[in-house]
C-alpha cells in the first residue's frame, strides 16, 4: 500500500465499519484518498421513484440530477464523519457513472474524478494514466492532445539538437529512432 499514489474507496448507500477501518489506515500513511460512489444513475432512479415530489416535471433533469448528487456527496460526507473518520472534504467525494453515453458527455464527476487522480500524481505518471485513460469524453480527448503536444515539441527539440551535431547519419538514425518508439505509442494510445 505504500507504493500508491492514491486510493479510491467505492461507497454505497450503506456504509461499514471496514469502509472506515480502510480509510483511516490510509489516512495515517499520509496518502491521499478519494471517495467514489458509483451507478449514480441507478441510485438517482431509485429516489425519483421512491421521492416522486423532490423530482418536479417544469425542472430540467440535470438540475434535479445535481441537486441528487449533493445530497448524496452530503450523506456521504456525514456518514463517514459520524463513523469516525474525521472530517470529510466534499471536493473528495465524488459522484459517477460508467455508462458509455454518460461519460462520453461528462455527465457527473467522472471529469472531476480524472482530474483529482492526475493531480495526485508526478507529471511522468499524470502522463501515462491520461495516455491509457479509456474514456472518450471530450475532457479526456483534450487532455491526450495536450500531452501529444508536449511530446512532440520535445521530440522535435530533440531531433533539432541531434540534427546539429556535425557527425555524419547521427541525425538520420536519431530521426528514425524517434519515428519507430512515436509509432508504438501512437499504437498504444490507439
Amino acid at each position: 500500500m505504500q507504493e500508491c499514489d492514491f486510493f479510491l474507496i467505492f461507497l454505497t448507500n450503506r456504509l461499514s465499519n471496514n469502509v472506515v477501518w480502510i480509510a483511516k489506515e490510509v489516512r495515517k500513511m499520509g496518502k491521499r484518498l478519494l471517495f467514489v460512489r458509483s451507478q449514480a444513475d441507478v441510485d438517482i432512479e431509485k429516489a425519483r421513484r421512491d421521492n416522486p415530489k423532490d423530482f418536479p416535471k417544469k425542472i430540467g433533469s440535470q438540475i434535479v440530477d445535481s441537486t441528487v448528487m449533493a445530497k448524496f456527496k452530503q450523506s456521504g460526507k456525514e456518514t463517514l464523519e459520524a463513523l469516525g473518520y474525521g472530517k470529510v472534504d466534499e471536493k473528495d467525494i465524488f459522484i459517477i457513472c460508467g455508462l458509455k453515453g454518460q461519460v462520453a458527455r461528462g455527465d457527473y464527476d467522472m471529469g472531476a474524478l480524472r482530474i483529482a487522480m492526475l493531480n495526485s500524481l508526478s507529471t511522468s505518471k499524470q502522463n501515462v494514466l491520461i495516455k491509457n485513460t479509456q474514456d472518450f469524453s471530450i475532457d479526456t480527448i483534450t487532455q491526450k492532445a495536450d500531452v501529444m503536444r508536449k511530446a512532440a515539441w520535445g521530440i522535435a527539440a530533440t531531433a533539432a539538437a541531434v540534427s546539429a551535431a556535425p557527425v555524419p547519419g547521427l541525425g538520420v538514425a536519431v530521426d528514425i529512432v524517434i519515428m519507430v518508439s512515436w509509432q508504438s505509442l501512437s499504437i498504444c494510445l490507439a
